[in-house]
Protein backbone atom coordinates (compact mmCIF):
# COMPACT_ATOMS: atom_id res chain seq x y z
CA UNK A 1 0.00 0.00 0.00
CA UNK A 2 1.19 3.24 -0.98
CA UNK A 3 1.94 5.81 1.73
CA UNK A 4 1.43 8.97 0.15
CA UNK A 5 -1.02 10.58 -2.19
CA UNK A 6 0.11 13.62 -4.10
CA UNK A 7 -2.50 16.04 -5.49
CA UNK A 8 -1.33 18.61 -7.84
CA UNK A 9 -3.96 21.04 -9.36
CA UNK A 10 -3.03 22.15 -13.02
CA UNK A 11 -4.84 24.43 -15.00
CA UNK A 12 -3.22 25.58 -18.22
CA UNK A 13 0.49 24.15 -16.99
CA UNK A 14 1.69 22.46 -20.97
CA UNK A 15 4.69 24.46 -20.57
CA UNK A 16 5.58 23.63 -16.74
CA UNK A 17 4.26 19.90 -16.21
CA UNK A 18 6.86 18.08 -18.52
CA UNK A 19 9.62 19.83 -15.53
CA UNK A 20 6.94 18.65 -13.03
CA UNK A 21 6.95 15.50 -14.10
CA UNK A 22 10.65 14.86 -14.49
CA UNK A 23 11.22 16.33 -10.80
CA UNK A 24 8.85 13.78 -9.53
CA UNK A 25 10.50 10.64 -11.52
CA UNK A 26 13.76 12.10 -9.93
CA UNK A 27 12.22 12.05 -6.48
CA UNK A 28 10.48 8.65 -6.57
CA UNK A 29 14.59 7.62 -7.47
CA UNK A 30 15.36 8.99 -4.07
CA UNK A 31 16.70 6.79 -0.86
CA UNK A 32 14.22 7.60 1.59
CA UNK A 33 11.27 9.03 -0.60
CA UNK A 34 7.78 7.18 0.56
CA UNK A 35 6.16 4.98 -1.55
CA UNK A 36 3.97 7.66 -3.42
CA UNK A 37 0.95 8.16 -5.85
CA UNK A 38 -0.05 10.97 -7.94
CA UNK A 39 -3.46 12.99 -8.55
CA UNK A 40 -3.26 15.22 -11.46
CA UNK A 41 -6.73 17.03 -11.37
CA UNK A 42 -6.88 19.26 -14.49
CA UNK A 43 -9.42 21.76 -14.11
CA UNK A 44 -10.79 22.13 -17.22
CA UNK A 45 -7.32 23.18 -19.00
CA UNK A 46 -8.12 24.52 -22.64
CA UNK A 47 -4.61 24.11 -23.75
CA UNK A 48 -2.64 20.68 -23.98
CA UNK A 49 -2.25 20.14 -20.43
CA UNK A 50 -3.54 16.79 -20.32
CA UNK A 51 -2.02 15.57 -23.58
CA UNK A 52 1.16 16.66 -22.42
CA UNK A 53 0.37 14.89 -18.88
CA UNK A 54 -0.47 11.37 -20.72
CA UNK A 55 2.80 11.90 -22.91
CA UNK A 56 5.41 12.56 -20.88
CA UNK A 57 6.58 9.26 -19.36
CA UNK A 58 6.47 8.86 -15.82
CA UNK A 59 8.17 6.58 -13.27
CA UNK A 60 5.76 6.35 -10.62
CA UNK A 61 2.03 5.37 -10.14
CA UNK A 62 -0.38 8.08 -11.17
CA UNK A 63 -3.97 8.91 -12.16
CA UNK A 64 -5.37 11.89 -13.85
CA UNK A 65 -8.24 13.62 -13.80
CA UNK A 66 -10.03 16.24 -15.98
CA UNK A 67 -12.75 18.69 -14.85
CA UNK A 68 -15.90 19.05 -17.25
CA UNK A 69 -16.27 22.34 -15.93
CA UNK A 70 -13.41 25.04 -14.51
CA UNK A 71 -14.23 24.92 -10.88
CA UNK A 72 -11.13 26.75 -9.08
CA UNK A 73 -7.73 25.26 -7.73
CA UNK A 74 -8.81 25.14 -4.33
CA UNK A 75 -12.12 22.99 -5.32
CA UNK A 76 -10.14 20.75 -7.98
CA UNK A 77 -7.80 20.00 -5.08
CA UNK A 78 -10.21 19.01 -2.64
CA UNK A 79 -11.66 16.35 -4.99
CA UNK A 80 -8.40 15.00 -5.09
CA UNK A 81 -8.30 15.06 -1.79
CA UNK A 82 -11.17 13.58 -1.31
CA UNK A 83 -10.38 10.39 -3.46
CA UNK A 84 -6.63 9.40 -1.80
CA UNK A 85 -6.78 6.17 0.25
CA UNK A 86 -3.09 6.25 1.51
CA UNK A 87 -2.57 7.48 5.31
CA UNK A 88 -0.97 10.74 4.50
CA UNK A 89 -1.64 13.09 1.88
CA UNK A 90 0.24 16.18 0.71
CA UNK A 91 -1.23 18.95 -2.35
CA UNK A 92 1.68 21.33 -4.35
CA UNK A 93 1.33 23.42 -6.98
CA UNK A 94 2.09 21.99 -10.87
CA UNK A 95 4.62 25.22 -11.38
CA UNK A 96 7.84 23.70 -9.62
CA UNK A 97 7.80 26.32 -7.08
CA UNK A 98 6.78 23.05 -4.31
CA UNK A 99 10.08 21.43 -4.81
CA UNK A 100 8.85 17.57 -3.94
CA UNK A 101 11.66 16.40 -2.51
CA UNK A 102 10.43 18.72 0.59
CA UNK A 103 7.66 16.65 1.59
CA UNK A 104 10.31 14.45 3.25
CA UNK A 105 11.42 17.12 5.62
CA UNK A 106 7.32 17.79 6.13
CA UNK A 107 6.97 13.47 6.74
CA UNK A 108 9.72 13.78 9.60
CA UNK A 109 8.40 17.00 10.71
CA UNK A 110 4.90 15.33 10.99
CA UNK A 111 6.36 12.32 12.77
CA UNK A 112 8.12 14.36 15.36
CA UNK A 113 5.26 16.56 16.19
CA UNK A 114 2.43 14.30 15.42
CA UNK A 115 0.51 16.92 13.63
CA UNK A 116 -2.51 16.48 11.66
CA UNK A 117 -1.74 19.16 9.04
CA UNK A 118 1.80 20.44 8.47
CA UNK A 119 1.84 23.63 6.29
CA UNK A 120 5.11 24.21 3.99
CA UNK A 121 6.30 27.71 4.88
CA UNK A 122 8.98 29.48 3.03
CA UNK A 123 12.36 30.68 3.69
CA UNK A 124 12.07 33.32 0.99
CA UNK A 125 8.45 33.62 -1.27
CA UNK A 126 9.62 33.84 -4.84
CA UNK A 127 6.14 34.84 -6.18
CA UNK A 128 5.95 38.53 -7.67
CA UNK A 129 5.73 41.63 -5.56
CA UNK A 130 2.43 42.37 -6.18
CA UNK A 131 1.15 38.91 -5.05
CA UNK A 132 3.51 38.87 -1.74
CA UNK A 133 1.61 42.27 -1.16
CA UNK A 134 -1.78 40.89 -1.98
CA UNK A 135 -1.28 37.82 0.14
CA UNK A 136 0.04 39.82 3.03
CA UNK A 137 -2.46 42.07 3.21
CA UNK A 138 -5.01 39.31 2.91
CA UNK A 139 -3.89 37.26 6.01
CA UNK A 140 -3.66 40.92 7.91
CA UNK A 141 -7.28 41.11 7.27
CA UNK A 142 -7.81 38.00 8.20
CA UNK A 143 -5.98 38.34 11.78
CA UNK A 144 -8.06 41.49 12.27
CA UNK A 145 -11.26 39.15 11.70
CA UNK A 146 -9.79 37.00 14.37
CA UNK A 147 -8.38 34.23 12.12
CA UNK A 148 -5.48 33.62 11.86
CA UNK A 149 -3.87 32.38 8.14
CA UNK A 150 -0.37 33.98 8.42
CA UNK A 151 0.88 30.17 7.81
CA UNK A 152 -1.57 28.66 5.06
CA UNK A 153 0.32 28.21 2.08
CA UNK A 154 -0.31 25.51 -0.87
CA UNK A 155 2.14 23.01 0.31
CA UNK A 156 0.53 21.18 2.54
CA UNK A 157 0.82 17.53 4.36
CA UNK A 158 -1.78 16.09 6.40
CA UNK A 159 -3.39 12.47 7.55
CA UNK A 160 -6.12 10.67 5.72
CA UNK A 161 -8.58 11.50 8.68
CA UNK A 162 -8.51 14.84 7.40
CA UNK A 163 -9.08 13.64 3.56
CA UNK A 164 -11.91 11.80 4.82
CA UNK A 165 -14.36 14.57 4.53
CA UNK A 166 -13.75 15.38 1.28
CA UNK A 167 -14.88 12.13 0.07
CA UNK A 168 -17.73 12.24 -3.00
CA UNK A 169 -17.79 16.24 -3.09
CA UNK A 170 -20.80 17.94 -4.19
CA UNK A 171 -20.20 21.33 -3.45
CA UNK A 172 -17.56 23.81 -4.83
CA UNK A 173 -14.99 24.76 -2.35
CA UNK A 174 -14.41 28.35 -1.79
CA UNK A 175 -11.55 28.47 0.30
CA UNK A 176 -9.48 25.26 1.25
CA UNK A 177 -7.61 26.15 3.90
CA UNK A 178 -10.73 27.24 6.10
CA UNK A 179 -11.80 23.64 5.96
CA UNK A 180 -8.54 22.13 6.79
CA UNK A 181 -8.49 24.67 9.35
CA UNK A 182 -11.81 23.25 10.74
CA UNK A 183 -10.71 19.75 10.28
CA UNK A 184 -7.27 19.41 12.20
CA UNK A 185 -6.99 19.54 15.74
CA UNK A 186 -2.91 20.31 15.43
CA UNK A 187 -1.01 21.98 13.17
CA UNK A 188 2.09 22.30 12.53
CA UNK A 189 4.79 24.02 10.25
CA UNK A 190 8.40 22.88 8.45
CA UNK A 191 10.58 25.30 6.59
CA UNK A 192 10.63 24.45 3.15
CA UNK A 193 12.35 26.21 -0.06
CA UNK A 194 10.47 28.06 -2.43
CA UNK A 195 11.46 28.21 -5.78
CA UNK A 196 11.23 30.67 -8.53
CA UNK A 197 8.47 29.62 -11.64
CA UNK A 198 10.04 27.64 -14.08
CA UNK A 199 8.33 28.54 -17.04
CA UNK A 200 5.03 30.36 -17.83
CA UNK A 201 3.11 32.76 -15.48
CA UNK A 202 0.46 32.52 -12.79
CA UNK A 203 -2.86 31.99 -13.50
CA UNK A 204 -3.61 34.47 -10.57
CA UNK A 205 -4.33 37.74 -12.09
CA UNK A 206 -4.64 40.98 -10.25
CA UNK A 207 -8.27 41.03 -11.18
CA UNK A 208 -8.39 37.04 -9.79
CA UNK A 209 -6.90 37.97 -6.77
CA UNK A 210 -8.63 40.65 -5.77
CA UNK A 211 -12.02 38.19 -6.89
CA UNK A 212 -10.62 34.96 -5.04
CA UNK A 213 -9.75 37.53 -1.61
CA UNK A 214 -13.67 39.04 -2.47
CA UNK A 215 -14.99 35.28 -2.12
CA UNK A 216 -13.25 34.63 0.91
CA UNK A 217 -14.90 37.31 2.81
CA UNK A 218 -17.90 36.85 2.02
CA UNK A 219 -18.62 33.07 1.84
CA UNK A 220 -16.10 31.90 4.50
CA UNK A 221 -16.82 35.15 6.80
CA UNK A 222 -18.95 36.95 8.38
CA UNK A 223 -17.21 40.59 8.74
CA UNK A 224 -19.21 42.74 6.37
CA UNK A 225 -22.13 41.50 8.15
CA UNK A 226 -20.15 42.59 11.32
CA UNK A 227 -19.42 45.59 9.68
CA UNK A 228 -22.40 47.05 8.78
CA UNK A 229 -24.43 46.17 12.39
CA UNK A 230 -21.19 47.83 14.15
CA UNK A 231 -21.50 50.92 11.81
CA UNK A 232 -24.97 50.62 12.31
CA UNK A 233 -24.37 50.81 16.21
CA UNK A 234 -21.84 53.76 16.06
CA UNK A 235 -24.06 56.09 14.24
CA UNK A 236 -27.27 55.17 16.44
CA UNK A 237 -25.08 55.68 19.23
CA UNK A 238 -23.75 59.46 18.37
CA UNK A 239 -27.07 60.08 16.85
CA UNK A 240 -28.50 59.14 20.92
CA UNK A 241 -26.19 61.44 22.27
CA UNK A 242 -26.71 64.28 19.95
CA UNK A 243 -30.04 64.11 20.44
CA UNK A 244 -29.61 64.21 24.43
CA UNK A 245 -27.74 67.24 23.71
CA UNK A 246 -29.94 69.07 21.51
CA UNK A 247 -33.16 67.48 24.21
CA UNK A 248 -30.91 69.92 26.90
CA UNK A 249 -30.25 72.80 24.97
CA UNK A 250 -33.84 73.16 24.23
CA UNK A 251 -35.15 72.49 27.82
CA UNK A 252 -32.17 75.08 29.33
CA UNK A 253 -31.58 77.89 26.99
CA UNK A 254 -34.51 77.08 24.80
CA UNK A 255 -32.41 76.99 21.61
CA UNK A 256 -34.65 76.41 18.56
CA UNK A 257 -34.38 72.72 17.56
CA UNK A 258 -35.06 73.14 13.78
CA UNK A 259 -33.19 71.50 10.84
CA UNK A 260 -30.29 69.53 12.78
CA UNK A 261 -32.59 67.72 14.95
CA UNK A 262 -34.74 66.53 12.03
CA UNK A 263 -30.87 64.82 10.49
CA UNK A 264 -29.97 63.63 13.63
CA UNK A 265 -33.40 61.52 14.20
CA UNK A 266 -32.95 60.58 10.37
CA UNK A 267 -29.41 58.90 11.26
CA UNK A 268 -30.22 57.61 14.39
CA UNK A 269 -33.28 55.21 12.93
CA UNK A 270 -30.66 54.38 10.28
CA UNK A 271 -27.63 53.57 12.63
CA UNK A 272 -30.97 51.56 14.09
CA UNK A 273 -31.90 49.56 10.48
CA UNK A 274 -28.79 48.64 9.89
CA UNK A 275 -27.78 47.40 13.38
CA UNK A 276 -30.71 45.23 12.94
CA UNK A 277 -30.01 44.11 9.28
CA UNK A 278 -26.51 43.42 10.44
CA UNK A 279 -27.42 40.74 13.02
CA UNK A 280 -30.89 39.61 10.51
CA UNK A 281 -27.65 39.20 8.09
CA UNK A 282 -26.03 36.82 10.17
CA UNK A 283 -28.80 34.54 11.13
CA UNK A 284 -29.41 34.27 7.48
CA UNK A 285 -25.81 33.75 6.44
CA UNK A 286 -25.77 30.74 8.89
CA UNK A 287 -28.65 29.22 8.08
CA UNK A 288 -27.35 29.57 4.14
CA UNK A 289 -24.02 28.08 5.10
CA UNK A 290 -25.64 24.99 6.76
CA UNK A 291 -28.78 24.20 3.62
CA UNK A 292 -26.55 24.90 0.89
CA UNK A 293 -27.02 23.11 -2.24
CA UNK A 294 -24.53 23.66 -4.79
CA UNK A 295 -24.29 22.51 -8.50
CA UNK A 296 -22.76 18.85 -8.09
CA UNK A 297 -18.99 18.88 -9.67
CA UNK A 298 -18.06 16.71 -12.93
CA UNK A 299 -15.24 14.95 -13.53
CA UNK A 300 -14.16 12.92 -16.34
CA UNK A 301 -11.30 10.41 -15.31
CA UNK A 302 -8.73 10.65 -18.29
CA UNK A 303 -5.80 7.84 -17.62
CA UNK A 304 -4.70 5.40 -14.87
CA UNK A 305 -1.86 3.60 -13.91
CA UNK A 306 -1.33 1.56 -10.69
Amino acid sequence: MKTLTIVIPTYHSESSVPFLVDRLNQFNQVPGAPDFQVFFIDDASTDQTSEILLKTKKQFDFRLFKMLKNQGQHTATAFGIGLADTPFIATIDDDLQHDPFELIHMLAAQKESNADLIYGIYKQKEHSNFRNFGSFLLKRIFKLMRHDYKDVTSFRLFKADIGHAFKHLQNKVIFLDFELQQLARKKDVCIVEHAERKEGKSSYSMFGLMKFATRILLFHSGFPLRFISRLGLIIAVICFILGIYFIYAKIIHNAPIGFTSIIVSIFFSTGLVLFSLGIIGEYIRKLWINSSSLTPIQIQEIHEVE
